[in-house]
Order: structure tokens, then C-alpha cells, then sequence
């Protein structure tokens, strides 16, 4: 149970503990902000996190609530389609969901979603924020209209042939990347100002190495 593996992390000098608690729109704790994530119906335990913080901090260890945005790898069919329909996927060149689905990083409502779990993990106790996750799926994404709109307030031109002007296998075009980068820190923007609200925990994320080839790439 919690409470041994608990006592045996302490033993082995370990002082925190990082746990996946968000995974895209999915919770693995009782929430109003995200969908309950498929993995609750392993527990017998029906809000696994409450028995994980108390054997934790019984034992002086600090919890992280490690939160991966956006991605729905794990997401069954229908709460694709859920998402597809509400227009709220991530799009490819060709203005549709891009195979590896994910959730549009532009969507303030997907915004607001994370940042309202936050939110409600803090008020149960949790430690920590960990952010992962905190760039786009890949180079050829997003194209949607929110993106297109955000490009052309940074003084983007390439408009007229939407979104084949802004292809980044054609050539790169810093507006994009900058307007992808922008997206990016708005969101971590929004999570940190969430966590600063609450003395005493912290804030912390996964990111890659090489910092001005990722921007380019991944808009991190």
C-alpha cells in the first residue's frame, strides 16, 4: 500500500516524489476541471490521492503533481471525437487533426482546463506543480484560426495561401516560430501565476536541451 511504499522511499533517503496526476484532459483524482482519467477504475481506492498524500507527508515526503498537457495518446475514439467536434484538436497543414491528436495549445478553454486542475490539486495538498509537455506535438502544428489570428497581430505576412505560406518544410518563417514560442510561454505564464497564488509550492517543468533548435522545432 502507500503507506509501506511510502516508509521505504524515506528509508532510501528520497525526499520528493513526482506523480503523474494529469494526463491531456484526464485526472487521476476526482475533478470538476478535467475527465476522470481511465486508470481510477484499476484502484479499489476511488481517490487514490488522498491515501498518497497522507502516507507521504507522514513521512515528511513532498508530493509533485506531474501534469503532461495536451496530449491524448491514451484517449480513446469517442473523447477524440468529443474534442475534434468542439474544435478543440490541435491542426495539421491541412486545416485537420493531425494523426498524433493533440489538444490545441491556442484553445482557451484547453488553457483554462489545466490551469483549473492546478488549481484544485493545490487546494488538496499537493506540493508541487510539474509541467511537461509544454511545447506543440511537433513541427507541423498548429494551423488553426486562433494560431492564424495570433501570426498576424506579431506582423506575420505570409496570409494569403494559409496555411502552405507559413510550411516550415518550405523555409522558416521567424514569425511563426516566434508566434509558437509565445503560445508555449503563455501557457507556462498561466500555470506559474496560478502556483504563485500559493505560498509554499512549487513550480518546475521537463524541457529538452538545446534551447534554439527546440524553439524552432517544438516552439519550447
Amino acid at each position: 500500500g502507500f503507506e509501506g511504499a511510502a516508509k521505504a522511499l524515506k528509508a532510501n533517503g528520497i525526499t520528493d516524489v513526482i506523480c503523474c496526476l494529469t494526463d491531456g484532459p484526464f485526472a487521476r483524482f476526482p475533478s470538476k476541471a478535467m475527465l476522470p482519467d481511465p486508470e481510477l477504475a484499476k484502484y479499489a481506492e476511488p481517490d487514490p490521492l488522498t491515501p498518497m498524500l497522507k502516507a507521504l507527508h507522514a513521512e515528511g515526503i513532498r508530493l509533485h503533481a506531474w501534469m503532461a498537457l495536451g496530449r491524448l495518446a491514451r484517449a480513446d475514439a469517442a473523447t477524440v471525437a468529443k474534442f475534434e467536434k468542439e474544435g478543440r484538436l490541435s491542426l495539421g497543414l491541412d486545416c485537420k487533426p493531425n494523426k498524433e491528436k493533440f489538444l490545441c495549445r491556442e484553445d482557451p478553454r484547453n488553457i483554462e482546463m489545466y490551469r483549473a486542475a492546478a488549481a484544485e490539486l493545490i487546494a488538496r495538498g499537493i506540493d508541487g506543480i510539474h509541467l511537461d509537455y509544454i511545447r506543440y506535438a511537433h513541427w507541423s502544428d498548429c494551423y488553426c484560426e486562433r494560431f492564424k489570428k495570433l501570426y498576424a497581430a506579431r506582423g506575420g505576412q505570409n496570409l494569403a495561401d494559409w496555411p502552405k505560406g507559413v510550411d516550415g518544410n518550405k523555409g522558416i518563417d521567424p514569425v511563426w516560430v516566434e508566434t509558437r514560442t509565445a503560445v508555449i510561454d503563455g501557457i507556462v505564464k498561466t500555470m506559474r501565476e496560478e502556483v504563485r497564488k500559493h505560498q509554499g509550492v512549487e513550480f518546475s517543468a521537463a524541457v529538452f536541451d538545446q534551447p534554439a533548435t527546440v524553439k524552432v522545432l517544438l516552439g519550447q
